[in-house]
């Protein structure tokens, strides 16, 4: 599935920036027992969940939930949560909550055992996501996330009023090439 060229820019200070079309999330009403499932399977009392969306296109579910450490304590059982039946195709499931300290707006984490990925330490596609659910919440068009998994990492987003979205982020080369097609 060919969804356009990715255009990728490397700003003087080193961050990296890459534009991508908003994707727009929904809110979902889970049943309780998939809620009490979806808790069981990731280490979280529902009471915590503020808010459930799903974006379609790309089977994210995304969970609100009340503060940071119900961020950071989540524990995955990725053969549990695969079991739940959710009433659509789920192919990942993004954590997030409002972060309290000046120095970010949102903390979260990204799940996809679906796809085979246990835990993805910093996802870019779950924040062309959350940038517009959580501007509005908060109002900002731009905003900076803290991926608190065990590596860790930053993602700062910036909303155009054209649909489009720019992540940016601090990266490793891992691999050099050209790729043809």
């Amino acid at each position: 599935m060919n969804r356009g060229t990715l255009y990728v820019e490397k700003a003087p200070n080193g961050l990296l920036m890459m534009d991508f079309p908003q994707a727009v999330a929904k809110q979902v009403d889970m049943d309780e027992d998939v809620i009490s499932q979806f808790g069981a399977c990731i280490n979280l009392s529902v009471s915590k969940i503020r808010g459930c969306y799903f974006e379609p296109r790309s089977g994210k579910l995304m969970v609100v939930v009340d503060d940071i450490a119900t961020v950071s304590a989540v524990i995955v059982n990725s053969q549990g949560l695969m079991g739940i039946d959710f009433g659509r195709v789920v192919k990942g499931v993004n954590i997030s909550a409002m972060y309290t300290e000046d120095s970010y707006d949102i903390t979260t984490r990204y799940f996809a055992p679906w796809v085979g990925i246990e835990e993805d330490p910093v996802n870019g596609w779950s924040h062309t996501i959350l940038a517009p659910l959580y501007a509005s919440i908060t109002g900002k068009t731009e905003l900076r996330s803290f991926m608190c998994s065990s590596r860790g990492g930053d993602v700062v987003t910036e909303l155009f009023d054209n649909g489009r979205v720019v992540l940016s982020g601090y990266a490793k080369t891992s691999l050099c090439g050209t790729l043809f097609t």
